[in-house]
Order: structure tokens, then sequence, then C-alpha cells
């Protein structure tokens, strides 16, 4: 009914969901809602009236990374670990939402070649992400003292890059740009990426 808005609770809220259960909600917790009802608790378990059964015959897609403070904080509290919340709760790729949105819609027409898609995505805030929002300082004689090899810097190079990461040069001092697939909570100081260059030698070398 009408549009669907991201929001926070205001007031308490109670929430009928998918199992049947009320989920008691706080200010602070967060909702989809439309323009009569909140449906969904997001990133942890969807309401009642969302549910689907061998009636339905039209489904929105939702391509979400939820904030992970946010969604252990009320999954913990209401005692709801679901499979939505253990995932959005170990800070998900930002940029990988929109492969995984393609992705739904290519299995949806291979199970069911007729279904249709009939609207582009109603908001989208990738925009804000980037493929590579972190960088790194870094440079192959530190990184080999750390390791305490002689691998060849050209070695060390290739390994990194092989990783997805992006290497820019300068003065034999590098900036290494970090994917945003690795850059939620991975890897986030020069030592994670001596780490990855000595897991790929080989800890025994």
């Amino acid at each position: 009914k009408g549009k669907l808005t991201i929001h926070s609770v205001e007031k308490n809220t109670n929430l009928k969901l998918l199992d049947e259960k009320v989920a008691q909600l706080i200010p602070g917790d967060v909702l989809i809602s439309d323009d009569k009802n909140p449906l969904v608790l997001a990133g942890i378990m969807g309401g009642e009236s969302c549910g689907v059964n061998d009636k339905t015959t039209k489904i929105y897609l939702e391509a979400a990374v939820w904030d992970a403070a946010k969604i252990r904080t009320t999954a913990t509290r209401l005692g709801l670990r679901t499979d939505a919340s253990s995932r959005f709760e170990k800070s998900l790729d930002p940029v990988s939402s929109y492969g995984a949105l393609l992705r739904a819609i290519e299995l949806i027409k291979e199970i069911i070649p007729a279904a249709k898609i009939s609207h582009a995505p109603e908001s989208w805030t990738l925009k804000e992400y980037r493929e590579y929002p972190l960088s790194i300082e870094a440079s192959p004689a530190k990184i080999q003292s750390l390791l305490g090899t002689n691998l060849p810097t050209q070695k060390i190079k290739d390994l990194i890059l092989s990783l997805g990461f992006l290497i820019e040069e300068k003065n034999n001092n590098w900036t290494v740009k970090v994917p945003s697939f690795r850059a939620t909570k991975d890897i986030s100081i020069m030592e994670d990426l001596v780490e990855e260059v000595g897991r790929l030698i080989g800890y025994d070398n």
C-alpha cells in the first residue's frame, strides 16, 4: 500500500513475524514499512503480512546490507537468530548487493522462465560506496622484513594483485587499494597485507 520506506522505530511497536511470534520493538529498531503498516524487521525477519504462499503472484526483491551492530543488538535483545541476521552481523560488502540482486533475478528466471520484471530498483544507494574504499601505505622492503624472507618484489606484487588489490607505486613505496569485499573488518592495516602474502607462500616457508 503506497511507497516502501526504511525507518527507525519511534515508539514501542509490536510486529507479528513470519514465525507467528510477536516482536516487541523499541525506538531505534529498523523497519521496512509501507504507507499503512510495518512489513519487515530489517535484516532479521519479515512480518506475517509478507509471507509467500501458493497464491503469491508478485514478490519484491530486497538487496540490502544492513548495519552490523544494529542488527546484532536487535536480534540479541529479541532472541531472534535467523539466517538473515547471522549474515548481516558480519559486515558484508555493500558493493556485492548489486551482483546479488542480479543473481537472484537470474535464478528466478531459470526456475520460472515466464516471470516478468516489472520495476527497476526503487531506491539504490550503492553510489555511496566505492569498489576500493580503503588504501594502505606499504613497501616491499617492510613486507620482506616482517616476513623474514627475501621474496622478489615482483613476486610480492603479483601475490597481492592476485587477490584483487590494486597497487600504485611511487619511490619504492606502495599505496595498496583494498577491494570492498575485503575492506569490511578484514584488511585494514599493512600487517594484514603481510599476513596475506605469508599465507600464499605458505607459513612453513
